[in-house]
């Protein structure tokens, strides 16, 4: 999506984990689940723009997901 004016804010639910299988640092693991529908740009216009597109979209409960695997030290 594209937008015609700049968007900052955050999502005030998600949660993240990061595991590591041992103590090597490149085996650490970042798993990052946002609910999209909370976020909080500061402006209820812009929050309620966005939160119409995920309406549109028909999904309910819309989810990004990141997972990083491998880090460097």
């Amino acid at each position: 999506m594209k937008a015609s004016v700049a968007i900052n804010g955050t999502f005030d639910k998600w949660d993240a984990t990061l595991t590591f299988a041992s103590t090597d640092v490149s085996t650490g693991v970042l798993d990052i689940k946002i609910q999209v529908d909370s976020v909080n740009t500061g402006s209820g216009m812009k929050d309620g723009k966005l939160k119409s597109l995920q309406r549109r979209s028909g999904s309910v409960d819309l989810r990004m997901v990141a997972h990083q695997p491998s880090f460097r030290q």
